[in-house]
């Protein structure tokens, strides 16, 4: 049965390679040309890339294992995909990157994923004494998770001169079709085609606390045009985009000094009334928040996110993310999913139920309440501490569920099925 599982997993895991890895981005093709193939961490979002280039991997390798093949042959087998799909989008797919970095990379994740089968019995039973240790492993990673998530969501600038923008032409993205009528950041205005910013503002920008202040004639615009920009030595640093019928203000963050992603604040429909509307739009980076205010046709709409540790999935996102109304539904499942082993294994230590249960409580109490008073946060939403509690009670049920078909494989009559 475990085998069977293993092949299915693998069939899976390589069917997920082959589908985001081998789709044309014929918009992209002259940059993806211009990108060398030695590059390890490519372009402005590189380190974003190597994450998401090591996790796509590891379902792959993890049921090759569990199917029986040998650790060493698993590597290899990831090895030689990776570089099939490189020779692939290097001469046949058009749009996509080929790099050594996606080859080693890929293949650190196959090793990864080949290591974990290989140790799934001490993961899935270990000992009463493994447990603890992996508990309180698996809990300081997560601490320092949150920890260095709160600290690249802060704002960041770089220390090179800031030049601004009015709807920029981006290789491979519509110009925005509206018309910019004004644009003041704090009250100074942004230069209109890439001329230095003023002293003034470059120190508006660096403190991560201004208001962006934009007057539009709206127009339908495609995907991701630029609308204002302050640009620095690699790109933006804070940007107004209009992507379809909404508008997206991306504030400095400090993940882009590590080539992370940089999520933007999505003010949906800003752009849906008729072309020439004239639009007023206030968007504020307040450090712990990000807040827009926009009035048009006599309406108007406020949206905003809080900031907080928990939202670092945001930032290794493998595609641009805006925050909008289901960012809270995406942040309890990324704290499920990172508490689940946590109880899982804090089940198995069952001599000290109430110790051991309060100590994982306690951690959670860190993770949601220290970590982001300590970095400048608000105290996390309800909403977060449920998925770390829904997270620990599905780990929890997960070990009865694993103790059930332990007995259950243990019986003669059902072995023959396990």
């Amino acid at each position: 049965m475990s085998r069977l599982m293993g092949r299915l997993l693998a069939g899976a895991g390589l069917f997920f390679i082959a589908g985001t890895t081998l789709v044309p981005i014929p918009q992209q093709e002259l940059a993806a040309r211009l990108t060398p193939w030695w590059c390890l961490i490519c372009g402005d979002h590189g380190g974003q890339d190597v994450i998401n280039n090591v996790l796509l991997f590891i379902p792959f390798a993890l049921g090759l294992r569990v199917a029986g093949l040998p650790l060493r042959a698993v590597v290899v087998t990831g090895g030689l995909v990776s570089l099939s799909v490189e020779l692939l989008q290097w001469s046949v797919v058009p749009g996509r990157d080929a790099s050594l970095s996606d080859v080693l990379t890929n293949t650190l994740g196959s090793l990864i994923g080949a290591l974990v089968a290989s140790y799934r019995g001490l993961l899935l039973r270990p000992s009463k004494s493994a447990a603890v240790r992996l508990a309180t492993c698996w809990g300081a990673l997560w601490l320092a998770v949150q920890l260095g998530s709160a600290l690249l969501l802060q704002p960041w600038t770089p220390a090179a001169e800031l030049r601004g923008f009015w709807a920029r032409r981006v290789f491979g993205h519509p110009r925005f079709d509206g018309q910019v009528l004004s644009a003041t950041l704090s009250g100074v205005p942004i230069p209109t085609d890439s001329q230095p910013v003023t002293p003034e503002m470059a120190q508006q920008v660096q403190s991560g606390r201004f208001d962006l202040q934009l007057r539009l004639r709206s127009a339908q615009s495609g995907k991701w045009s630029s609308v204002v920009e302050v640009l620095g030595p690699r790109g933006s640093v804070v940007a107004v985009e209009a992507n379809r019928g909404d508008l997206a203000f991306q504030p400095p963050m400090r993940a882009s000094l590590f080539r992370l992603g940089r999520p933007a604040l999505r003010i949906s429909g800003a752009l849906h009334s008729p072309a020439g509307t004239e639009l007023t739009l206030v968007a504020r980076d307040q450090g712990f928040a990000l807040q827009a205010e926009w009035t048009s046709s006599d309406s108007s709409h406020v949206v905003r996110q809080a900031l907080g540790p928990s939202l670092g999935w945001s930032l290794l996102a493998p595609f641009r993310y805006t925050y909008g109304r289901e960012t809270f539904l995406l942040t309890m499942a990324w704290l499920a999913a990172w508490l689940l082993p946590l109880g899982y294994w804090t089940r198995h230590v069952s001599r000290r139920p109430f110790l051991s249960w309060g100590a994982a409580l306690l951690l959670v109490a860190l993770g949601l309440g220290l970590v982001p008073l300590l970095t400048g946060y608000p105290l996390a939403p309800f909403s977060e501490w449920l998925g770390a509690l829904l997270g620990l009670a599905a780990g929890a049920a997960g070990y009865r569920s694993t103790a059930y078909f332990e007995a259950r494989c243990d019986s003669r009559s059902t072995r023959e099925s396990c």
